[in-house]
Formats: structure tokens, sequence, C-alpha cells
């Protein structure tokens, strides 16, 4: 594709396209160029010119550069130049090909859908990451330069094609050292996405940024925005109230660790939150390496990959920049062109394959001997004439050639090592190498379809530079396909690939429990189990918690896929003997469980005893929850060993129920409301999830102070993804 004709030329940087326009300047798609076809494509952002003449505006300009051109991290995009251009202003940074978070959020409320747990703690550490590094940036005489971003939004995080998080746009950053003041009390920023303390005007530090954070992965988690109300005004009163309900509540999946993470970065009293934002980023990876999940960046760019089928990039940047990349020289090819500029003269680019080709300096040389030398052929009338032309010819040709050569032979020769060193710059291997492991290991490899013969895991590939789809398959287990990136002349290892059993989804399995200090309880949704072992129906995920005295309990997560059936866990616990461990005394209990209709399949905390009639044993106070099933029929009950009298208890079975689905009520202005659900009271609350069987429902919200009372029937489908209900009660009145 050839390269677009650019708007106009800003310096060195040829404009390409206007992305946007804002209220200081003006950003461009924009493209500079280099010696040998270099080109390379960056972002132009420039001050609008009637902005130009004012000097505070200029200097916030040069404020914003002079902050960001210190700031040289992975997970900040960079600012590489400053000009100033016939009066106009400019900053030039580096083009990130991808998707600003805001249309990544914008496309999943599209499909009703939220980022997966896992990715969305990801991206909010590696926002995290950069901040920590702008908060911690000092100058060379190692004082701090007080840098608070003080607009961290899903507009101004970037993720990249190869799924790097990058923060730009630190326009309103306020730094110790700035140039320009900002005028105490100004509010800058967005709105719905700022601390308590910046809707307030009041002095802001690096707990503000952790703030602004803690909502944006809010947002990811449930696709609602807390703080955004009708108007500008209203927004910064939700802002100034602080009223804000955990994650979890309006999305199932979000566990209560999550929640209590959350809420500490959204704490309204900047005290209250974690005192420097790592200590944020630090508590959300503990979380996902407790919980064996371990995304990366390629991880993240499949799955925007996905949904965004038409490419990361956006469409109207795709078609504007040159997709072309320079083309690379032979090595004729670059001695040619070296040749050409040291000597002054134009150079051609000779395919040697062309028998028929001839360079610049041939055919000049050429011109000028036929002048001399050459008769028409047409009017040779004395062969020994022309015999003898032909000789002056020759000798005249070969009198120009050697003093050609007698002038040129030192400076070919220096051309030609210049030439070959370059050349070899340029041919050198533009492939990169990338171990590639599973976990278990054995997998065939496939890249980007074609079977590797004889690869298996672990295997170090020689890829192409750019992306690649790797494929490992493994007998017993599903295929996967993960994205790899490959760069020239690097040599890394791509994070480890767990591959899933093929499972049968016909029955139960039964995974077993194991920890290697002594005395540990393990607990399934908050019910300790009596026997270490948990047994899965297909479909299902459950979290099993691991917790002894003077230890850290541990979460994970067990799914009924996963390949190993025993899961270990390993808690964190002061030292303590075997023989220091109390051993409390253990009164044990009968039990004889029977069911109706008889011949059912009787399981007690996820233990299969057998058909009924049978009998448990277990502590006299443990808990107990008994599973029946027989066919289509099922039983199910949770208890205390000590309550069941008389050694007996009887399953009723009854026919099993659809799937049930859930909903999620909040109501905004005001915050506030009686809830009823088909006719039951639920409480006065700003919201509530709940549970319930799939089909209509109505809903019913009543605050009679601000005038709110609004019915509404709603149809819940089966499925874990919940119905949602959100109320503007300004528009309901």
């Amino acid at each position: 594709m050839s390269a677009p004709e650019p708007i106009r030329m800003l310096g060195r940087y040829e404009l390409l396209r206007r992305i946007a326009k804002g209220g200081m300047g003006e950003i461009y798609l924009a493209r500079t160029r280099g010696m040998a076809g270099f080109e390379k494509n960056c972002i132009i952002k420039t001050m609008l010119p009637h902005l130009a003449e004012e000097q505070e505006f200029v200097t916030k300009f040069l404020d914003e550069g002079r902050i960001v051109v210190q700031l040289v991290h992975g997970n900040i995009v960079p600012v590489f130049d400053m000009g100033d251009e016939d009066g106009e202003v400019y900053m030039a940074m580096e083009y990130i090909a991808g998707r600003d978070l805001r249309e990544v959020t914008k496309r999943l409320a599209a499909h009703g859908d939220t980022m997966p747990v896992d990715l969305a703690l990801f991206v909010a550490s590696e926002v995290c990451k950069g901040l920590d590094y702008a908060h911690r940036k000092v100058d060379e005489a190692g004082e701090s330069l007080g840098i608070v971003h003080r607009d961290v939004s899903p507009s101004n995080v970037l993720i990249s094609r190869e799924g790097e998080v990058k923060l730009i746009d630190f326009g309103i950053a306020r730094a110790a050292g700035r140039l320009g003041q900002t005028v105490s009390g100004r509010i800058q920023g967005k709105f719905c996405y700022m601390s308590p303390e910046q809707a307030a005007g009041r002095s802001l530090d690096g707990r503000s940024d952790t703030f602004s954070a803690g909502l944006v992965l809010y947002e990811l988690l449930t696709g609602f925005r807390p703080f955004e109300g009708g108007t500008d005004l209203q927004s910064l009163d939700l802002v100034r109230e602080c009223a804000i309900d955990p994650p979890g509540a309006l999305n199932l999946e979000v566990p209560a660790e999550i929640d209590e993470i959350v809420m500490i970065a959204l704490a309204k009293d900047p005290a209250d939150r974690y005192p420097t934002i790592d200590k944020f980023q630090i508590a959300l990876m503990q979380y996902l390496y407790s919980s064996g999940s371990s995304p990366t960046s390629s991880d993240l760019a499949a799955f925007l990959g996905d949904m965004f089928p038409e490419g990361l990039e956006r469409e109207e940047l795709k078609s504007a920049r040159d997709a072309s990349p320079p083309k690379k020289m032979s090595l004729d090819e670059a001695l040619d062109f070296e040749l050409g500029k040291l000597a002054g003269t134009p150079a051609t680019v000779v395919d040697p394959h062309e028998t028929t080709a001839v360079s610049s300096e041939e055919l000049r040389l050429g011109e000028k001997l036929s002048t001399r030398t050459r008769a028409p052929q047409a009017v040779v009338a004395d062969p020994a004439a022309a015999i003898s032309e032909d000789a002056d010819r020759v000798t005249a040709t070969t009198e120009v050639t050697r003093r050609s050569w007698i002038v040129y032979a030192p400076l070919a020769v220096v051309v030609a090592a210049l030439a070959f060193f370059a050349f070899n710059a340029m041919t050198q291997s533009s492939r990169g190498k990338r171990v590639i492991d599973s976990d278990p290991t054995g997998a065939q490899i496939s890249v980007d379809g074609a079977l590797i013969p004889g690869a298996t895991t672990p295997h170090t590939l020689s890829l192409d530079e750019g992306r690649h789809e790797v494929t490992l398959e493994l007998e017993g287990y599903e295929s996967r396909t993960v994205q790899v990136i490959a760069e020239a002349g690097t040599h890394e290892t791509v994070p480890t690939t767990r591959l899933r059993a093929k499972v049968s989804a016909q029955g139960p399995r039964t995974f077993t429990l194991h920890a290697e200090q002594p005395s540990v309880e393990f607990l399934r949704d908050n019910v300790a189990l009596a026997q270490p072992v948990v047994t899965l129906l297909p479909g299902e995920l459950v979290h099993i918690k691991a917790q002894a005295p003077g230890c850290k309990s541990v979460v994970k997560p067990i799914d009924y896929t996963q390949a190993n059936e025993g899961v270990t866990f390993t808690l964190d616990c002061e030292e303590v003997t075997p023989d220091e461990v109390e051993k409390p005394e253990v009164v044990t209990k009968t039990i004889t469980i029977k069911s109706d209709p008889t011949g059912a399949s009787i399981a007690v905390n996820g233990k299969s005893l057998g058909i009924a009639p049978v009998e448990w044993t277990g502590p006299s106070n443990g808990v107990m929850r008994i599973d029946a099933r027989k066919e289509d029929l099922v039983a199910q009950i949770s208890t205390n060993a000590a309550k069941i009298t008389g050694g007996k208890v009887t399953m009723k079975l009854k026919a099993k129920p659809g799937p049930p689905g859930c909903v999620i009520m909040s109501v905004m202005n005001p915050f506030k409301g009686t809830w009823y659900l088909d006719g039951k009271e639920l409480g006065e609350d700003r919201g509530y999830t709940r549970e319930l069987a799939a089909g209509p429902h109505t809903i019913r919200v009543v605050n009679a102070s601000e005038g709110l009372d609004h019915s509404q029937t709603i149809e819940v489908k089966p499925g874990k993804n919940c119905a949602k209900l959100l109320l503007d009660g300004a528009k309901l009145k």
C-alpha cells in the first residue's frame, strides 16, 4: 500500500490525519522519515493557534511535555520530541496501535458483558505500575517531582495489539516543580472518575490516583460507573457523597477477597486507602497468584482480538498510516546506494538477475563513448576501417575504464566494506526465539496452523518477527492456542500454558485437598468440610479456603474440567512444630441416611457413600451437606450433625429444578429506596443482587421523600449472566 499524502508538514513530521480536537489543542497521526527508507509513525499533539498567543496556555502545554518527557516506563506512552514551528507549539509521542479502555468498555456494554475478573485485575495492576513509577519519580538531585496524574480514566488507558497497557495524557498532572501553577481550588479531570478530595478542590497526592484507578477497575468488573450523574454537578455530588456498593454486589463472579481490595482503594478518606499505589497493585497480584491465575499481555491481546474481530487498531488510523514496511536492500542495492551518495551521483538499483541491466554510471560512460568512437553500422563501407574504428573504440573504452578504476577503486573498496556491514545489518536474522512450555509437558506444537514435526513442550521456537498463533495439543487434554509475539534478535520464555483435561461431562468428579501444614480446615462457601474432598458436577466451579491457627488463609478455585484431582494448599504460618500443635479432642457420631424414594446415591460433604440407606461417621458437631440423587430426582440439606436426633435422617427427593438466574437491582438519584421483589419487601438500600428462578419477576422501589414509586417487570434467564435493572430516580419521578 502506498504511503498516504500528508495533510501538511509540521517541522520534520508529516501530519496524516487529525484524530481529535480538544480544549487546548489537536491530536494528529503523523509520520517522520529518515535515511535509507526509514519511517516512523507517531502522534503529534499541537496547541490551538489562538491559545498559542496566551503565555499561560503555552506554559501549561510545556508543563505536560516537561513532566512526561522524564517518564520512561513500559506502562507510560513516551514523549520523545517537542518543537515550535512558526509559532505552532507541538510535542511528539509514541503511536500505540490499539484501543483505549473506553472503547473496550463500550464494546463490552454493547454485548451486556464485563471483562473477565482475572484480566480486569491484570489491567488495573498494569495501570498501578505506571502510576507508581510516576509517583516515585525524582529529579537529578533526588528530590521527588510530586507527580499526580489527576485524570486516570478509561480514555487515558491504551491497550496495544500486543496487550500492553499504557497510560497517556498527563496534561493536568501536577508536579512540584512545574512551570505553570494550577489555580488553587480549580477542578480538573473527568468528574465521575475523581476522588472525593479532588471533587472538593483540595490538595492531592498519589492516593487520589489510587481512588481513580479503583473506579476504573470497578467499571471493568461491573460495567457500571457508580458516580455518573445526569450532569457534571450531579456527578460531583455523587463523588463527594462516595456511597458505593462492593463490585461483588453487581457481579456475582467477583469474589469477596476482591471486594475487600477494591473497597480499600475506594475509601472516602484518603487515610483509609492504600498508603501508596504499589500496595494496591501488590494486593491485586497476590490474589491472582493465590487463585492460581496468571494472566499475561498475550491473554489480554487474545481476549481483545476476539472482541474486535475487525482489528484492534482503529480502521481510520490503519488506513491513514503507511502499512508498507521499508523494502530491505540486497548487497548490490546497498553498495549502489552508498556509492551513489559518496560519489554525488544518483544511484539506480540494479536487479542482479536481469542480464540487460546497466548502472547509471555505465549509461553515462556509454553516451560519452558513442559520440567519439561509434559509427552508424548502416554506413560501414570499409571493413578495415570498421575494424580500426572498433579497435579505437575498444582502446578508448579501456582507457576510460582504466582511468575510472584508478579514480574509484580506493573509494569502491571503502564503500564495499561499508555496504557489506550495512548489508549484514539489514539482512541479519529477523527472527526471535521463544521457549514454549505447557503443564503437563509433552504437547505437540503447531505454529500458525502448521505442525512442527517432532516438537513437543518444552521447546524453543525460532519465529519470524511478528505475531504468531501457537497451538498445543496433548492426548487426553483440550488443545489450546496462545498468541506469541516474536522480536528480532531476542530469546525469551513464554509463560507456561496450562492444559485442561478432557473430562466426560457425564457424572461427578471428586477432588482431594491436601495441605503442607497440620490442623488445616477446609471451607466450601464458608461451610467447613468434614473431609478434605470436594465433589463437583459438570460445569461447576468452587472456591475452597484453607485456614489454620497462626496462618494466613489461602483461597483456590477448583474447576470441574481441571486436570489434577489432587489440590495442594500451602499456608504462610508462624513456625510451630507438630508437637506444639494442640490436638483438640474429637467426638464422633454415626448417622444413618435413607432416601424417599429408596435407592438414591448419597454423598456427604462431597464424598460419595453409596446407595441409601448408608451410614456416615464424623464429628458430632460437624457441618454436613447431604446430597441425594436418583435419576432426575434430587435433594440437598445442610445441617449440623448435632441437630440430627435419633441418629437417622431421610432425604425426600424432588424433581431437579432448572438452572436459576439472577438479577442485579440498583438505583441512583436518589441513592436509596425500599425494594420489593414479587411483592416481598427486601429492605431499604441502594440495590440488591438476588438469585431467583428463571422467568418474569416484578420489582418495585419506593422512596417517598423523593417522590419515587416505580414498578417494573423483568425477565430473568437461567445462567450466571444476571439481568440488570439500573433505575434513574430523577427520570422516574
